[in-house]
């Protein structure tokens, strides 16, 4: 396994590499909020 944080798929050019994650938190009535968030890696979008 390589170092924590290494680029294993450099951007050259938009739409080359895409990143995803889900991102959670709870509304103020206690309810669950989850998004998923994409971003191109190049344009940073």
């Amino acid at each position: 396994m390589g170092p924590v944080g290494e680029i294993i798929n450099k951007a050259e050019y938009p739409n080359h590499v895409w990143s995803y994650d889900f991102v959670e938190d709870r509304t103020e009535r206690g309810g669950k909020l989850r998004i998923l968030a994409i971003i191109d890696e190049h344009t940073r979008e």
